[in-house]
């Protein structure tokens, strides 16, 4: 079963959705999924130190869980076949596949075919992956913003987020906006977003304008829903921005990560503590600007984008800070951000 060009990926697919009854169309397309599926499995280190993923009479376990994930995966009913994947290109007005560009429909089918697998991959092992860890981690803290409010329900364990301008009061009847329509604003709001923080906010400028009670949203539907928006739209293993190495070049999770842990090290060893020791900050700015430069590469990482530097400035100091930035804290905390950025493409570059 060896590795395929995209051209010809391409036209499996293509053949696949004009013709899925086909038997002759199948075959090709379930070995395109499983060479997908089984190489991603295999870029996972963590299945390794699961037990029941050890090898086991000579043979690969994740053979056995590729083909488990694509049974749900491309699971029919009696009026639909393939339900996951056609009702997926639907959600996306692609209804006939003859007059589309065949690389974008490869690219879109990637995206979803990840996605899935990383939602079995939960569901299997009760783990999250690591992307997935990220997004939720970088959305609470977003929402500790004072642009935001957090309420607990009548049930008193139910917590709701809302703009800060809408806040309620503990114990409130809120009417919130169902999940089918919640991942429709999500996935609108992710699509025209640059940054994680952009796409949040514009997430709470849609629910307030709904038409039921603006801007209350479960905490737990909002985590749920971001996490699947990202899975249908971020392939797995992809780099983001495209400035930097990407995963055809042989990059992975673990590079990515040994980088920065090393390119943070240094910041603060070389970057941070002498700037204590001149006296140009103190100990606290200094662990305040560390938290600050690592969401910065987590977004240049794992988002579309970067905010501008202030807004990671703003992010981690106290609201009496913000209007001195220019005067008392440009210089050092920009010198580190661009310090901490230049060595870790350094490691990246250093690894392919």
């Amino acid at each position: 079963m060896g590795n395929g060009t995209k051209g010809d990926d391409s036209k499996t697919l293509v053949c696949f959705l004009e013709r899925a009854l086909s038997r002759k169309a199948f075959d090709p397309f379930f070995k395109l999924c499983y060479r997908y599926v089984r190489g991603y499995l295999g870029s996972l280190g963590y299945l390794r130190a699961k037990r029941y993923l050890q090898p086991m009479d000579n043979r690969d376990p994740l053979v056995d869980l590729s083909i488990d994930i694509l049974g749900f995966f491309l699971r029919s009913t009696r009026d639909q076949p393939y339900i996951v994947v056609f009702d997926y290109f639907h959600r996306h007005g692609i209804t006939t596949f003859r007059d589309v560009d065949p690389d974008k429909l490869l690219t879109m089918f990637r995206s979803l075919l990840f996605g899935f697998t990383r939602q079995e991959l939960v569901r299997i092992t009760g783990e999250e992956d690591h992307q997935t860890e990220i997004l939720k981690r970088r959305f609470k803290d977003i929402l500790k913003g004072d642009t935001f409010a957090v309420f607990k329900g009548p049930d008193g364990s139910t917590e709701f987020f809302c703009s800060a301008k809408h806040k309620r009061v503990e114990g409130e009847n809120c009417v919130c906006v169902s999940y089918e329509r919640l991942l429709e604003i999500v996935e609108d709001a992710f699509l025209y977003s640059y940054t994680r923080k952009a796409w949040c906010h514009a997430i709470f400028e849609a629910l307030d304008q709904e038409e039921s009670e603006p801007g209350c949203v479960k905490k737990h539907e909002l985590l749920s829903a971001v996490v699947t928006v990202q899975s249908r739209h971020v392939e797995i293993n992809e780099l983001m921005p495209c400035s930097l190495p990407g995963a055809d070049q042989g990059l992975m999770f673990s590079d990515v990560e040994k980088a920065m842990k090393q390119a943070l090290r240094r910041l603060n060893e070389q970057v941070l503590a002498p700037f204590v020791e001149k006296g140009s900050l103190t100990a606290d700015v200094a662990e305040r600007y560390a938290l600050a430069v690592k969401i910065y590469l987590l977004d240049m990482v794992y988002s579309p984008g970067v905010d501008l530097l202030p807004a990671y400035f703003r992010e981690v100091m106290p609201e009496s800070e913000h209007a001195r930035y220019l005067d008392h804290y440009k210089y050092t905390f920009e010198t580190a951000i661009r310090t901490v950025e230049e060595d870790f493409r350094k490691q990246l570059r250093k690894l392919l």
